[in-house]
């Protein structure tokens, strides 16, 4: 199981949010849960959006922890952000439903087959897809308003000290589904020599 802090960004007008997902997927299409980030999805569509993973954790409350220092009082007034309570919360389906109501949820997704015009729609979606320059330079921007305070990487620093040793199967998977990602590689170069 995969336990991450993500940012999905809208392609066409920069604007992103930031959440917490735990996976055994990491290419399960999850772009976030929020009210605000939903409504621009179905507004926009999927396929001008992009997640990217900002930090791999080792548990799911970790990944609340480095949530809620991301996504503070401060964050949520930004216009440019879809967040609009704080980190570190959780999902309703996380937080507030039982055992028995989870496993319910799960069973019912189970066997699920897309049809053959889904499945040629959702390939389609993927190809040719060309940015303009005006919305590249929208990512570009959106991405460096991404980058925690000093204080709050001060913070990820301090807790990352106690975290739990992470097994070598946890590592060759973390390794394999990080090859090929360049801008994850350069946001860990850029948060490691500004702590």
């Amino acid at each position: 199981m995969y336990h991450i802090v993500y940012q999905t960004t809208n392609l066409i007008n920069g604007k992103f949010y930031i959440g917490k997902h735990s996976t055994k997927n990491l290419d399960d299409g999850y772009l976030g849960t929020g009210l605000l980030i939903k409504e621009a999805i179905k507004k926009y569509g999927k396929e001008n959006f992009q997640r990217i993973v900002l930090y791999y954790c080792a548990s799911s409350q970790e990944a609340y922890n480095i949530e809620s220092l991301i996504v503070n009082k401060n964050f949520i007034k930004h216009e440019d952000t879809y967040n609009i309570i704080l980190g570190g919360s959780g999902s309703f389906t996380e937080k507030n439903c039982s055992e028995e109501t989870r496993k319910k949820m799960s069973e019912s997704h189970k066997g699920h087959i897309p049809t053959e015009i889904t499945r040629k729609k959702l390939s389609e979606k993927g190809k040719n897809r060309t940015h303009s320059e005006e919305t590249k330079r929208k990512i570009s921007q959106s991405h460096m308003k991404m980058y925690p305070t000093y204080e709050t990487r001060k913070k990820l620093s301090e807790s990352s000290k106690h975290r739990l040793p992470i097994s070598d199967e946890t590592r060759n998977k973390l390794s394999i589904s990080m090859k090929g990602n360049k801008n994850r590689k350069r946001k860990i170069d850029n948060l490691s020599l500004s702590v």
